[in-house]
């Protein structure tokens, strides 16, 4: 599929890189690996624990980004993950310039159709929901909770999780991120924000 995103310079199942250890597709002007795994045969059922983040790590020594894609993703939300793939290799041709945004709260529901048409994991509970808005069009989101016993945090008084950030599907709102997560430092002084990031396209 990065032929539909103007990428010609492809190297299917490549095994010289890892000494034998597979890379379903390689981008050498990128130096970008995907991985396409399947929801079964990459399930804990076929693979070992740590068995997508050794070879992530494996990649990076060798000076290559390993992204994962997942076969329900790919199947059930292909356009989100080929705008996140654009994003990544500079692709998108859509640009807005944060600068030119305006910050808003949002309400819970807008947000959560937002992030279902937009980020790869969808909607999530948050208190804080920002959104930026370009021309009276929504474009950009980012969300704040409390931390999460679920990812074994326990909230303590200033502590936060940036729990979603994302921009809609092939635009790039650049400054976006950075204009937004300010606000929130200047209108809540966090004494600490956490978030958590991983290696397979599920948002920006």
């Amino acid at each position: 599929f990065p032929v539909t995103i103007g990428i010609t310079n492809i190297k299917q199942s490549d095994r010289e890189i890892l000494a034998g250890l597979e890379i379903d597709i390689y981008l050498p002007e990128y130096n970008l690996g995907i991985e396409i795994n399947g929801n079964r045969f990459h399930s804990d059922l076929f693979k070992k624990k740590n068995y997508h983040l050794k070879k992530t790590e494996e990649c990076a020594r060798k000076g290559i980004r390993l992204i994962h894609i997942w076969e329900c993703d790919l199947v059930k939300k292909e356009s989100i993950v080929l705008s996140n793939l654009k994003s990544i290799l500079g692709k998108i041709e859509t640009k807005i310039y944060a600068r030119k945004c305006e910050i808003r709260h949002l309400p819970a529901q807008q947000t959560n159709l937002f992030l279902q048409e937009n980020h790869l994991q969808g909607s999530t509970v948050a208190g804080i929901r920002l959104g930026l808005y370009y021309e009276n069009r929504l474009v950009s989101i980012m969300t704040f909770s409390k931390l999460r016993k679920a990812v074994g945090m326990q909230h303590k008084e200033g502590s936060y999780e940036l729990a979603r950030f994302c921009n809609e599907k092939n635009i790039t709102v650049i400054g976006g991120a950075s204009k937004l997560f300010q606000y929130f430092i200047k209108q809540y002084t966090p004494k600490y924000v956490l978030s958590f990031a991983n290696p397979i396209v599920t948002g920006k």
